[in-house]
């Protein structure tokens, strides 16, 4: 059973032992703390199997964190990195898919608690004491006494400088902001926290002794300068952005909840790193995947393994590393640049040319694969290369080198990433680790394949552990409903009277009932949007999507010719037909992505249907058995219950589900995404000849024959995005139309309780009231969920 279909599993399982508990006519009688307690464990429950898979990435100070995350989302600037400033506070992203690169306008600033202050200062004083030798004062609440320690004993020995500034700046801001602290989170215009909070500047002016005064809450707005000023105080900030599916595929994670990408300060970078490593120490317990970014100018930093352990030791699996800024990497003379034949990985870690490649592979995958900290995936990156490739916005993502123009250093890089291309191609094994990761840097400076590697990485890793955490809180909460079931089958043991029995026996069936169909309404949102939910031939909606539109593009008849023109070495011909420029591959494309349309809509019917065919299965025996109940009390029911009735009698039936598609339109749409013409979609640069060389020996063949390949699977990615597309707009089509009759059959069930109880007293006067030590009014609706909180 994969992760998703446990998360689903656990949710109905914990929904049905809640319900049997809290639904019991009985369960007044029983310990209000543990009825108490039975519901937080499904609260808190429900809440862990909707919280967003969490992706963080750290390292150390200026491994291009921030620009990497801005590229892989398509936003080269999202987030500041220029130097000196640094960032300076967790940037929690929430991205959502859209036609557009689009950045929120508002973003949330989340401030620390006083605990967390109280936590800081603490472990600011005892690193000073530690660090200096000089005890620290006993009274480590006052700012006064502490201040003096700093200016008349620390700050002489010149030992502990930095600790002693960050100290400060703690201390004026704890100070000035005490009502701060513990406050609900601001909502303020993105643009001014990214320009006043996000980074911040290093301080190397004379320190200030002085006490601040305390500030003025403001009441018309929040000035930026108590952004700047109140940092320390600042625990992260969250922002929303829309990103198309070629820049982040969330297709493939979409479980029914979202991904949350988190930039962290870099270590060692700020002049808060007391405050910066005890922010990531907490995090830690609460991510579901890191990403760990590592530097070829730093190739022996410690960050690497240190944030590994870290991880593994809070209860993650492997993390994810990063040889980020690889355009960095330093090359010398080597007799294998000139070479031609085949070498292997361990032949280039040897050569002395390449020793900076070595020290940060090492780094990067030989942290000792027998220890639990060594890295599960390597990926090689650098987002400057990827913009000389053509891979990436038009502007520099990062200052010019001085004395060299835009055009001297993208040719410089693009140069240095052949080079990289050719060793790569005559490694053996070719589709070696090492191999792989530089023969996709030398594509488009491995952007694609860390994407891949990303979505991998949260699907297996990140669900895994959320459904670990989910399963925890099931196995409580079953027990604690176990504790309850035992006076209650005693009450049903101890119950002679037949027609209590029945009313008992009449509201299971309509706790069942409602479980069946809210379990129901939340799958409607989950289950067909999950790569474990199968077709009748055994693949998901997305990989039959995929099988069609690649046999589709791979059938085109162009590759043959290309392929033969290679193989005769006929490259620079023309005259069989061969196309020789992107523009007569666009033809054909058009025509795949239309027919790409056409399957993911023909695909997301065939789910939906299947999907409304399954779940018809699974409710027909319980409502058929609340519709037979219902019949039998009939007698007894006057005219004033007739509406009631009727409402039953449209609630129980579940043949619409059989046809979804005849549903009636919700009240509510959201505005359809414009549809993108294949023009727009078309991933080659129209008008530019295909990367042909003129030399015709064997190596060049072969380079050819894998340019092929390449130029190939990019198309095939392309239509298939295009089918990807197809699929979820329809997807939500139809289920928007299935949770609208849902929702009006949820409605009926929890918005007339009152009417419903009065159904069953009016059959089976009540007699358990009189039990109760403690009456309290009866719940026939224990466990409405709650709304889901939008991001």
């Amino acid at each position: 059973m994969s992760a998703q279909q446990d998360l689903v599993r656990l949710r109905d399982s914990a929904a049905q032992w809640a319900g049997r508990v809290l639904g019991h006519p009985a369960h007044q009688l029983l310990d209000p703390r543990l009825v108490a307690d039975i519901g937080r464990h499904l609260e808190l429950l429900e809440q862990a199997a909707l919280a967003p898979v969490r992706v963080g990435f750290a390292g150390g100070f200026s491994t291009g964190k921030s620009v990497l995350l801005g590229a892989l989302l398509g936003l080269g600037d999202l987030l500041p990195a220029s130097a000196p400033a640094t960032t300076a506070v967790i940037t929690e992203i929430h991205p959502r898919p859209g036609p557009d690169v689009l950045v929120d306008e508002r973003a949330e600033v989340r401030f620390l608690s006083r605990r967390q202050v109280e936590e800081y200062r603490d472990r600011l004083v005892s690193g000073l004491a530690a660090e200096s030798g000089r005890p620290a004062p006993s009274d480590r609440a006052s700012w006064p006494a502490l201040t003096d320690w700093c200016r008349e004993i620390l700050w002489p020995t010149g030992l502990v400088e930095t600790r002693v500034r960050e100290f400060l700046a703690l201390r004026d801001a704890a100070i000035s902001f005490d009502w701060l602290p513990d406050r609900e989170p601001l909502d303020l215009e993105w643009a001014t926290v990214r320009r006043n909070l996000v980074t911040i500047e290093l301080d190397n002016g004379p320190p200030n002794w002085m006490l601040p005064p305390p500030a003025r809450i403001p009441t018309t707005g929040f000035d930026p300068d108590i952004l700047r000023r109140s940092s320390r105080l600042v625990e992260r900030v969250v922002v929303g952005v829309q990103v198309p599916e070629r820049f982040w595929p969330l297709e493939r994670t979409r479980i029914g909840d979202d991904v949350v990408l988190l930039d962290t300060p870099g270590r060692g970078g700020t002049s808060a790193k007391v405050r910066d490593d005890l922010l990531l120490i907490n995090e830690m317990p609460v991510l579901d995947a890191l990403v760990v970014m590592c530097d070829p100018m730093r190739p022996d930093a410690d960050d690497v393994q240190q944030l590994l352990r870290e991880f593994v030791a809070a209860g993650g699996e492997r993390g994810l590393v990063v040889i980020n800024r690889f355009n960095l990497a330093e090359v010398g003379q080597s007799a294998l640049q000139s070479g031609t034949g085949p070498i292997t990985e361990a032949d280039l870690l040897a050569d002395p040319a390449y020793a900076t490649l070595r020290a940060v592979w090492q780094t990067a995958t030989s942290l000792g694969t027998d220890t639990p900290a060594a890295a599960a995936e390597t990926a090689i990156t650098s987002v400057v290369a990827a913009w000389a490739l053509g891979r990436t916005q038009d502007r520099p993502p990062v200052p010019l080198p001085a004395g060299k123009t835009e055009a001297e250093w993208k040719q410089e890089i693009a140069e240095q990433a052949g080079r990289w291309r050719e060793l790569a191609s005559r490694m053996q094994p070719a589709h070696g680790t090492l191999a792989t990761a530089l023969t996709d840097y030398a594509a488009d400076g491995g952007l694609a394949r860390l994407r891949g590697l990303l979505s991998t990485q949260t699907v297996r890793v990140g669900v895994a552990r959320k459904s670990a955490r989910v399963r925890r809180l099931h196995d409580e909460l079953e027990q604690l409903c176990a504790t309850a079931m035992i006076p209650l089958r005693e009450w049903d043991a101890s119950v002679e009277d037949s027609e209590t029995q029945a009313r008992h026996r009449l509201e299971q069936q309509f706790i069942d009932a409602k479980i069946s169909l809210n379990v129901t309404l939340e799958r409607c949102n989950v289950d067909v949007f999950t790569q474990t939910f199968t077709l009748s031939g055994g693949r998901s909606g997305p990989e039959e999507v995929n099988r069609r539109v690649l046999e589709d593009v791979f059938g085109w008849t162009a590759w043959g010719r290309l392929w033969d023109s290679v193989h005769s070495q006929e490259l620079r011909g023309g005259g069989s037909g061969m196309p020789r420029t992107t523009d007569a591959l666009l033809p054909a494309f058009r025509e795949s992505v239309e027919r790409a349309h056409l399957v993911g809509v023909e695909v997301a019917d065939r789910m939906v249907a299947r999907w409304a065919a399954v779940r018809e299965r699974e409710m027909a025996d319980q409502l058929d058995d609340l519709i037979d109940v219902f019949e039998a009390i009939g007698p007894v029911l006057d005219e004033r219950h007739q509406p009631v009735r009727d409402w039953l009698g449209d609630a129980v039936q579940t043949e619409w589900l059989l046809d979804p598609a005849e549903a009636p339109e919700p009240r509510e749409t959201a505005a359809p995404e414009p549809a993108r013409t294949a023009d727009e979609l078309f991933p080659l640069r129209l008008g530019r000849g295909l990367p042909w060389a003129d030399e015709r020996t064997g190596d060049q063949q072969r380079l050819h024959q894998m340019q092929i390949i390449r130029v190939r699977n990019e198309l095939a990615a392309a239509a298939v995005r295009a089918g990807h597309r197809a699929l979820a707009g329809r997807l939500k089509e139809l289920v928007s139309r299935v949770r609208r009759l849902l929702d009006g059959h949820q409605n009926a069930w929890f918005e007339l309780t009152d009417l419903q109880k009065r159904v069953v007293d009016t059959a089976y006067p009540s007699k358990i009231q009189a039990e109760a030590t403690s009456p309290e009014p009866h719940r026939d609706d224990p466990i409405k969920p709650q709304p889901r909180k939008k991001v």
